[in-house]
């Protein structure tokens, strides 16, 4: 994932409007579509797509914790989104799992281009997360659906996995910059 990533294209977005007016360039820039093939499609089985799903949610959630301060709403997004839709993939038919898949790596790579690709970076955190209960309790203090939304999906995601990723992005969420 992180070489298609790196093949993403550098867009000039409009600073001001809807999500979808400002990921309007980088869906029209010729250089995303090759971007976007560049991720090797992950093999047809419940495992491979299960793992595909866990990977997408894993990265976005890196990217959140290294880019999320700047665009925190439009990147939460592409942590909360295929989050969703991994939680209920056992309840969809297999059939449309790997189309799943792909429109998410579609979609969550459009918000990269639009709102972390060639942008400032943070830190990367070290150590233990935040503790999943003082991220649930800031979260809710704050208000923000979308800073509850991502911490849900982000503990929910480290309850499954483990993965510290997630427990950053839960302590960086929005309410943090606040």
């Amino acid at each position: 994932m992180a070489q298609a990533l790196a093949a993403m294209p550098s867009v000039q977005i409009p600073d001001r409007g809807l999500i979808v007016e400002q990921l309007a360039p980088v869906g029209a820039a010729p250089e995303f579509a090759a971007g976007v093939a560049a991720l090797q499609a992950p093999a047809e089985t419940p495992a491979a797509l299960n793992a595909a799903f866990e990977e997408l949610t894993r990265t976005f959630a890196d990217i959140y914790v290294t880019y999320g301060r700047g665009n925190p709403i439009g990147l939460v997004h592409a942590v909360t989104a295929p989050t969703a839709v991994h939680s209920i993939l056992d309840h969809l038919p297999p059939t449309v799992w790997r189309a799943s898949h792909d429109a998410l790596w579609h979609v969550c790579a459009a918000l990269y281009t639009a709102y972390a690709h060639g942008k400032p970076r943070d830190d990367a955190p070290t150590g233990p997360g935040q503790d999943p209960d003082v991220s649930v309790a800031k979260a809710v203090a704050s208000g923000d659906e979308h800073a509850i939304k991502l911490a849900e999906a982000c503990l929910r995601q480290y309850r499954a996995t483990s993965a510290p990723a997630y427990l950053y992005a839960a302590s960086r969420g929005m309410y943090a910059a606040a």
